[in-house]
């Protein structure tokens, strides 16, 4: 039998088979003008990657810019420049011009203070902006919504803004401590919720920030998107995936709690703790098997997706003369300039700072050594401290009564020094159970050439007439 093959099959299959000059420069002329887009998106990524360092939730984004860029590089070799002279292969000239005073301007502001989100929020919309502006002019606007899910999966790397943060780990928070104590009561152990707390029988198990969901939510939502991206589904594919995995991250969540409370209740602190990092990894694996096996139910068939994925026609009569080679260097260059500009500013030489490092020694003279070494290297890894020290000067009924604790940070990045202090006392407390009672006046303390001034918080223990002191120097 004699199958005719129309001129664009053929023209492919002899791209596929030759591996010749023409398939290469289809790739050149398609991938090239997006090297300032992508410019601007490493920037995004390395403003982020504090977070992901020393924050607690973000520590996915790590796996985010190689899923990216492979994304946006598969998108780019299958929709080949239109037709239409050199310009459709030419970034958005004057807008990449015209942002780089304001990319230098985010670029300060990141560096001076690496845990404000909104600066790096602003940045990631440039470098969307100019992803998707380079993609109109170089393919069209029919290609446009294409590339829109690719730069969604790109942003869930960037940190959410801390009052957005702030009140999704709160609401986060008591829907897993409610869910959990409801399952628990109904599978017959008495549980009762105090602040972030479950408590049975005299003991607690306390579902912090970390445990909140935030991370999962977070992580589940990438996992949807990348999915939905990697497997080209239909949109209404990925408008029921993004559910799908929402639904799975709060199910596998509420499961977790469920099992560490009933260790911890059950078989004790040692069980609890023994679990509690391997629950979390098996349950982000159930979820994420879950949504792969939705996705995979919404692909496209097999066929479609082979005529979805025919590489582009090679031949190089369609192709803009010239690529505009030395106006993208040009610009790199000037980008580079400008981000070492920023780092100057933002990183005086050892003359323009006091380089002095203040230290508390304990315990002094004639004091007994009430240091607890077990419970400092357990709060150690969440801090990121290069050193320091917690002492229980005061006991009741065999339990710490007063603590002090002095952590040094002396090589640590800035941004996870400030992450450690972006939450206040009225937080961490009253999440424990206190309630705040107000504000003492401080408390200032002379040691040597330095003056230490203490923050004075006043919280009530509704289980202890006693008011707890806590103080922030």
């Amino acid at each position: 039998m004699n199958r005719r093959i129309s001129p664009r099959t053929d023209l492919s299959a002899t791209a596929v088979d030759d591996g010749g000059p023409g398939r290469l420069r289809v790739w050149m002329h398609s991938t090239l003008p997006l090297l300032p887009a992508f410019a601007l998106w490493i920037a995004v990524f390395v403003a982020a990657s504090g977070a992901w360092a020393g924050g607690t939730f973000y520590d996915y984004g790590w796996f985010v810019p190689p899923l990216a860029f492979a994304m946006w590089l598969r998108l780019s070799a299958g929709e080949p420049p239109e037709a239409d002279g050199g310009a459709a292969a030419s970034p958005p000239w004057p807008a990449l011009w015209a942002i780089l005073p304001c990319y230098l301007f985010l670029r300060v502001l990141g560096q001076v203070d690496p845990a404000w989100r909104q600066p790096q929020w602003w940045l990631a919309m440039l470098a969307t902006f100019v992803l998707l502006a380079t993609v109109s002019s170089r393919s069209g606007t029919r290609v446009f919504w294409r590339w829109v899910p690719s730069v969604a999966f790109a942003l869930t790397a960037v940190p959410l803004p801390s009052f957005m943060e702030s009140a999704l780990v709160s609401h986060l928070t008591a829907s897993v401590l409610n869910t959990t104590a409801l399952l628990m009561n109904l599978a017959g152990i008495p549980v009762e919720v105090r602040g972030l707390r479950l408590g049975s029988a005299g003991a607690w198990v306390e579902v912090s920030d970390t445990c909140s969901g935030l991370r999962s939510l977070q992580g589940f939502l990438m996992v949807g998107l990348f999915f939905g991206e990697w497997l080209r589904l239909s949109l209404i594919g990925r408008l029921v995936l993004i559910p799908v995995s929402l639904v799975a991250v709060q199910a596998t969540n509420v499961l977790r709690a469920a099992v560490l409370a009933w260790l911890r209740f059950q078989h004790g602190q040692d069980a609890y703790e023994a679990w509690h990092d391997t629950a979390g990894f098996l349950a982000f694996g159930v979820g994420a098997a879950a949504t792969w096996w939705v996705a995979r139910t919404f692909e496209p068939p097999a066929a479609a997706h082979r005529r979805r994925s025919t590489p582009p026609d090679p031949t190089p009569t369609g192709l803009p003369p010239r690529l505009p080679l030395r106006r993208i260097a040009v610009w790199l260059a000037a980008l580079l300039v400008m981000e070492s500009a920023a780092w100057w500013w933002t990183h005086p030489s050892a003359a323009r700072q006091d380089e002095r490092l203040l230290r508390l020694h304990y315990p002094r003279a004639g004091m007994p050594d009430l240091r607890r070494p077990e419970d400092f290297e357990k709060v150690r890894p969440s801090l990121h401290c290069d050193a320091g020290w917690i002492a229980a000067p005061g006991t009741e009924r065999g339990s710490p009564s007063v603590r002090a604790g002095w952590f040094e940070w002396n090589s640590a990045p800035t941004g996870r020094i400030l992450e450690v202090f972006k939450h206040s006392p009225e937080q961490c407390m009253g999440g424990a159970g206190w309630r705040f009672a107000g504000k003492a006046a401080p408390r200032v303390w002379d040691e040597g050439e330095v003056r230490l001034a203490f923050e004075v918080s006043l919280f009530d223990d509704p289980a202890n007439r006693e008011r707890l002191h806590v103080f922030k120097a």
